[in-house]
């Protein structure tokens, strides 16, 4: 995108505006930080244990370069199983995917951006917890002061002087979206009034480009470009099942092995074989894993919650 962002950072960062939308509104319905969580856990871990453990007992032993003796006595296969508790950044296997062009020969790449999506919720959480989400203006103060922080990471790059600088930028560049989406949430506006504030703060972010920094003026302005869109549309995809977690969780591991079993694989190709295999694995997460799952989480009055139809406006999705 001109040099800004590919694709995939885009999408994140319209990912982030949603999901912080969203989780703010679930909070919103039950604000209980042990429900809350446990309903963010419901979500994430079932499918996560999944995708990790074939990833571990299949994939590694089908494609690594090493014995499968030698592969299930090295210690980074057994603790390539710790990536299911999130934090742990291991992303290889031993021996599996070395001779793949993607570099390093990640086993999933897409899970980095789980550990900031699992990080923001405890930040939602512990903010909610301590009642600084009934005041009007505590999450709009978190976000200048994320647009300050992102200015200055951006106008005067550090990476020389400041260590961890790049993690620090991308943290900084994906919780704005993210706390962007929870402030519009919290001002529950009307989706009327959402398309005139974004219209609004898209022309304020030229300021950004006016200052250098571009990036930062897309970050903004595809927060609430993306939300005003997404509140006003219907997807009546409800009857299918929500395979957007699958999608995301699988999508690359089926890449790397397409990749590895043929190598002169040409990018079509590879974009129609694996869109197909991943729409199946996602399909099967969702029906077998995912909803049973989601249908153990607790409501407010410590009843089961019904799981929401995706063809709802996404204003009214908790």
């Amino acid at each position: 995108m001109h040099g800004l962002a590919d694709f995939g950072t885009a999408a994140v960062y319209m990912f982030f505006a949603i999901s912080g939308y969203l989780v703010t509104q679930s909070w919103q319905k039950d604000p209980h930080c042990g429900r809350f969580l446990l309903r963010r856990s419901l979500r994430i871990f079932p499918g996560l244990i999944c995708v990790i453990g074939v990833s571990f007992a299949l994939l590694g032993p089908i494609y690594s370069t090493l014995a499968t003796s030698d592969y299930f006595s090295h210690p980074d296969a057994w603790s390539y199983l710790t990536r299911i508790l999130i934090y742990p950044g291991q992303h290889h296997l031993p021996g599996v995917f070395t001779a793949n062009p993607y570099a390093p020969p990640a086993i999933n790449g897409s899970l980095w951006s789980l550990r900031l999506e699992v990080t923001f919720y405890i930040g939602l959480a512990i903010i909610g917890g301590l009642g600084l989400l009934r005041g009007r203006f505590f999450v709009l103060s978190i976000v200048g002061g994320l647009l300050i922080a992102g200015f200055i990471l951006l106008k005067w790059p550090m990476s020389e002087t400041l260590p961890g600088y790049r993690i620090l930028l991308i943290s900084v560049l994906n919780a704005i979206p993210f706390f962007g989406g929870m402030a519009l949430a919290h001002a529950q506006l009307s989706p009327q009034q959402l398309r005139v504030t974004a219209v609004g703060v898209m022309v304020a972010a030229l300021v950004f480009v006016t200052l250098g920094t571009a990036q930062l003026a897309l970050v903004v302005g595809l927060t609430v470009a993306t939300l005003a869109l997404a509140t006003s549309l219907v997807c009546d995809l409800s009857k299918m099942g929500d395979y957007s977690y699958g999608i995301y969780i699988w999508a690359f591991p089926i890449q790397q092995a397409l990749v590895a079993s043929w190598p002169t694989i040409s990018p079509l190709s590879l974009f129609v074989v694996a869109g197909a295999l991943t729409l199946i694995c996602a399909a099967l997460s969702w029906h077998l894993i995912e909803k049973p799952a989601l249908a153990l989480k607790p409501s407010k009055h410590g009843e089961r919650l019904k799981l929401l139809p995706i063809s709802q406006p996404l204003a009214k999705k908790a």
